[in-house]
């Protein structure tokens, strides 16, 4: 019944919204994710010309910046309170090692496990809709899993897109014993080349280790 429920739910959402390109929209402003485009930042933006520009739209109290870390490259910049067509989210924004943004998730609102079916499920269905819209059908999707396939600080996949240039899908997560869904965009090259980085990081850690003693 429930997943009838999820399916009629999902159907609904996409006969109802208009033939215009979905947008989301904050104060009146549009944030636009085509291609990687954010508030007219590409994938390859510094994290203080992201910084400055969202700082230059929304209330201070929206958007929170960290970084760099202990490891001198990791930044990160949340945008709180983001209204995502009818459903508010949190935007975060990611940077490689040279600072460059190269990927932003859309996590919605945390929940805990007595509110993962049906609530958590519609959030998934609602970012599917939305970005099927956007990019077109996925390649590939898969059933909502049970609460024990949802693990912490991992993404389950529930739809994937196949784009050029783009690694694009949706899925669910958990953190603190709260569940939330998640769609994610990122630049296939940079990421690639950041994994790469952080791989040869690692490499080279554990050798220099390996002489210690």
């Amino acid at each position: 019944m429930r997943k009838t429920y999820i399916c009629i739910l999902f159907l609904f959402l996409a006969l109802t919204m208009n033939n215009s390109k979905v947008k989301a929209q904050i104060n009146g402003f549009s944030l636009v994710f085509p291609d990687g485009t954010i508030h007219s930042l590409k994938f390859g933006a510094s994290y203080d010309q992201v910084k400055t520009q969202l700082k230059s739209r929304f209330l201070d109290r929206q958007v929170f910046s960290f970084g760099p870390g202990s490891d001198s490259y990791r930044k990160l910049i949340i945008l709180d309170d983001f209204k995502l067509g009818n459903k508010f989210n949190r935007v975060y924004f990611f940077f490689d090692h040279n600072g460059q943004l190269y990927k932003f998730n859309f996590n919605t609102i945390h929940r805990t496990a007595d509110y993962l079916e049906p609530f958590v499920y519609e959030d998934g269905a609602y970012l599917n809709v939305i970005f099927t819209r956007k990019y077109g059908n996925p390649h590939k999707c898969y059933k909502n899993p049970n609460i024990l396939g949802i693990k912490d600080n991992y993404i389950t996949k529930l739809c994937i897109w196949k784009l050029k240039g783009l690694n694009v899908f949706t899925g669910y997560s958990t953190e603190s014993l709260e569940y939330f869904a998640v769609g994610s965009v990122s630049s296939k090259k940079m990421e690639r080349k950041y994994n790469l980085f952080i791989k040869n990081k690692k490499t080279s850690s554990a050798e220099k280790a390996a002489t210690q003693f």
